[in-house]
């Protein structure tokens, strides 16, 4: 857009300044065609009155200061055409130099607007780059939260397996331990009747072997009594 903005600016410089070319030209020409003309002129007034016989004295005087007059005026009309080409060629000169001047800094504004151009091209391409890297970043990273929260699921549903499991067995636990403090009651009961039993059972031993000692020594004194009354 730069580039088609400098080149209609100096196309337009450059039509400029044809246009005054050709107006320095037209003008060139006209003075020229005036001089030419006047110069013509003069040549055939000044041959008409060479040939001319001198009649009277007083117009003779009349055609000379006519063709001084004529001849003023011509030169006049050079200074004056000279001058004026003189103003057109410095002001041309001028206005030539302003325009090489101004297309020399559209050349470089040209120059520069195309850098520009190339840099901004090159920080645009950089900048889709890390936006292309950025989006297959942050697409990575939306996967991983996505692996991460389902594998939070799991291990949530795993500590609540776990957590009930650990009731499960904190509860059977405890009724074991329960069972075990009954069965070990239990076992002290029998253990203490036993003892018991044992006890009875020694006791009844000795009053069975002192029932057998006095039957022994009664069974001996009846037979001692027996044997006497005999005799």
């Amino acid at each position: 857009m730069y580039g088609i903005v400098n080149d209609s600016m100096n196309k337009g410089s450059i039509m400029d300044s044809e246009d005054r070319i050709e107006r320095t030209v037209d003008i060139y020409i006209s003075a020229e065609a005036v001089r030419d003309m006047k110069h013509k002129k003069d040549t055939e007034d000044f041959n008409t009155t060479k040939t001319q016989t001198p009649q009277h004295t007083g117009s003779d005087g009349v055609n000379i200061r006519s063709s001084r007059a004529a001849v003023v005026c011509l030169v006049l009309l050079c200074v004056f055409l000279l001058t004026a080409v003189i103003v057109l060629c410095v002001t041309f000169t001028q206005e030539r130099q302003q325009i090489i001047t101004k297309i020399t800094n559209l050349a470089e504004e040209r120059d520069q607007l195309l850098t520009n151009n190339m840099n901004l091209t090159q920080e645009r391409e950089q900048l889709l780059t890390n936006n292309m890297n950025l989006t297959q970043e942050r697409e990575q990273l939306l996967t991983n939260n996505k692996n991460l929260t389902q594998e939070r699921e799991q291990l949530l549903t795993n500590n609540k397996n776990l957590t009930q499991e650990r009731e499960q067995l904190r509860t059977n636990n405890m009724n074991l331990t329960q069972e075990r403090n009954l069965l070990l009651t239990n076992i002290l009961n029998v253990t203490k009747e036993r003892n018991q039993l044992l006890t009875n059972i020694l006791n009844v031993t000795k009053e069975r072997d002192q029932l057998k000692s006095e039957k022994n020594e009664l069974q001996k004194l009846f037979a001692g009594k027996f044997l006497q009354s005999y005799w």
